[in-house]
């Protein structure tokens, strides 16, 4: 029967001490001695680590990096956000892609079956189904406790999106109590997002609007006000690299105003707030990041049930002022015009605590009456 490479290990350990005890070493007889193989022997003699000490051949993560993705992973289990097979898989590969050097060849990938060896290799994390369930403010509660968060110290941020230069259908009085009446306007169906960051005590961080095109051209930015900041994607959707650099203006804007050891940051799962960078820099800045359960947004994040009905209300409003006014197309160029206005209508410090006071996240007295 062969033997395990436990075992046989086991006896070239046994008979390299015995070796190393000779005062002449002879490989060949003790490799008989001890019923180890020659060859692995002789290449323990001359220092080859052990085959179990070795890194394996076609393994894709060394130790250290392979450490640091256990240490991204802990992290989400310490905040009570545990991450799923896909961002596993996408961290890994990042990991490759920063250690990567040679700029004329792609990075390295992990293969299909790699996340099932990590598993076995580490056994100490564990496939399990994650059911809903509504705890999230009493979790948040929680965390207010634990790290002495204050109220101006608690954000919520999220995205939203609007089709450039469509509103909402309007009432109106008219003598046609049938006819089917529609306004003037060529709609314009381009999306737009925008990036949007409010805290418990009403204040508003500046937006981050990112708009679909190649480049950005120079006149969009004198339509904006100064402290308002645009960028282009091909779709006109958040992505990893957007979120990274979003997080440090988020830092920017907060810490002068930040009155406890810590700041916490309410945010959905949305893949890209989930990257190694993002959640690191996090880390380093006393950012926590409270992710909300999947599907309950809208009844859990301040900026859906208090806000963004008011932002689409005013976009619809401004629209149909300027098909009013014979506008024929509510153009990129329009719609940053008039974004400060809009803005300033929505983002108003009472509607904002409004939001967290009907989320229950913020006043704390809620979460008792939750409890009780």
């Amino acid at each position: 029967m062969p033997k395990s490479n436990q075992e046989v290990e086991s006896h070239i350990l046994k008979a390299l001490e015995s070796l190393s005890e000779q005062t002449k070493p002879n490989i060949a007889k003790t490799a008989g001695e001890f019923a180890g193989p020659e060859s692995r022997l002789c290449g323990g003699w001359k220092g080859r680590e052990s085959l179990f000490a070795r890194q394996p051949n076609g393994r894709r993560l060394n130790s250290a990096q392979e450490k640091a993705l256990c240490e991204y992973i802990d992290y989400f289990d310490e905040v009570g956000a545990s991450i799923n097979r896909r961002q596993i898989v996408i961290a890994a590969n990042s990991i490759l892609e920063e250690a990567h050097q040679d700029a004329s060849t792609p990075p390295p990938q992990i293969g299909d079956h790699w996340l099932r060896r990590f598993l076995k290799r580490n056994p100490q994390y564990h496939v399990r189904r994650r059911r809903a369930l509504d705890v999230e403010r009493a979790t948040a509660l929680d965390e207010y406790s634990e790290n002495g968060i204050q109220q101006q110290d608690i954000y919520n941020f999220d995205e939203t999106g609007f089709q450039i230069g469509v509103g909402r259908d309007q009432f109106i009085i008219t003598r046609e109590p049938k006819k089917k009446l529609f306004n003037g306007s060529i709609t314009n169906r381009e999306s737009v997002t925008v990036l949007e960051a409010v805290s418990a005590d009403g204040f508003t961080c500046p937006p981050l609007i990112i708009l679909s095109a190649k480049q950005a051209l120079l006149r969009w930015f004198d339509a904006i006000q100064e402290d308002e900041h645009i960028t282009v994607t091909d779709t006109g959707y958040f992505n990893d690299t957007l979120a990274y650099q979003w997080i440090q203006l988020f830092h920017k804007w907060t810490i002068g105003r930040t009155l406890g050891p810590k700041r916490l940051v309410i945010c959905d799962r949305f893949g890209s707030y989930l990257t190694r960078q993002f959640v690191h820099f996090c880390e380093e800045k006393n950012i926590i990041l409270f992710f909300l359960l999947s599907h309950t947004s809208h009844i859990l994040q301040p900026l859906d049930v208090g806000v963004f009905s008011v932002y689409k209300h005013w976009h619809s409003e401004a629209v149909e002022a300027a098909t009013m006014s014979g506008c024929r197309k509510f153009s990129k160029d329009e719609f940053l015009h008039s974004i400060g206005e809009i803005r300033r209508k929505t983002f108003r410090p009472h509607t904002i605590k409004l939001g967290f006071k009907l989320t229950g996240l913020w006043p704390i007295y809620q979460f008792q009456a939750y409890h009780g």
